[in-house]
């Protein structure tokens, strides 16, 4: 026998000594399959996972508007009045930033009413904050949706008041998309205040803006 015949034959024996491990003999005499039958299934088990995990596919990129079936977006202010009559004004102070995007919703969704309007602002590719107005709700109806999260009373006029949400310190963001979205991090805090008979929502985006100027821009919606 040659070398190569050797080497085959010494392969083929290490082989059939795992093989034979999991097909033994039983006192009687007979072969029992011993643990064959579980490494079989495994194998399949297995390969079936694996088809089953190439099937799903990539999970989108976090939208940068809450899509609805019927959700109305915008690009121009202006055409807000065409869609809705839910009043909307724009902050006076915007600390360099630009209506990026708007977003109308005939329909109720969530805890939004119907004729909800949204507006991201965006600055230097990324978001600064999200304005959501809400039609004919109260500043008293939604604060016991935030009691776990630590808030403060904030001035925001004459006799007026907001809460300010501190939802979270840390954050994760995404990067910017070239010709499709800015980058967005997590929602840090919430800006709640009543204005001309709807609830505004003034959401900053991780540490894009400050405190300081959230509530600035808040006073500055007349």
């Amino acid at each position: 026998m040659n070398k190569k015949t050797k080497a085959e034959a010494s392969g083929y024996k290490k082989y059939m000594s795992v093989f034979n491990r999991s097909i033994k003999t039983n006192p009687t005499g007979k072969p029992s399959l011993g643990y064959f039958p579980l490494l079989l299934g495994l194998i399949v088990i297995g390969t079936i996972g694996l088809q089953i995990y190439n099937r799903v596919p990539t999970a989108p990129s976090t939208p940068i508007l809450l899509k609805t079936s019927d959700m109305i977006q915008l690009t121009r202010f202006e055409e807000i009045a065409n869609r809705t009559q839910t009043p909307v004004t724009l902050p006076e102070k915007l600390f360099g930033s630009s209506l990026y995007l708007i977003g109308i919703y005939p329909s109720a969704v969530k805890d939004w009413p119907a004729n909800s309007v949204s507006l991201v602002f965006v600055k230097d590719n990324a978001r600064f904050v999200e304005m959501d107005v809400l039609p004919n709700v109260s500043l008293e109806k939604v604060t016991p949706q935030y009691t776990a999260y630590p808030q403060e009373t904030i001035a925001i006029g004459d006799n007026q008041k907001g809460l300010l949400i501190h939802v979270r310190s840390g954050f994760d963001c995404t990067s910017p998309k070239p010709n499709t979205v800015p980058a967005m991090c997590l929602i840090t805090n919430m800006l709640l205040f009543e204005k001309n008979g709807t609830l505004i929502q003034l959401s900053s985006d991780g540490n894009h803006i400050t405190q300081g100027e959230l509530i600035e821009m808040a006073r500055s919606i007349k």
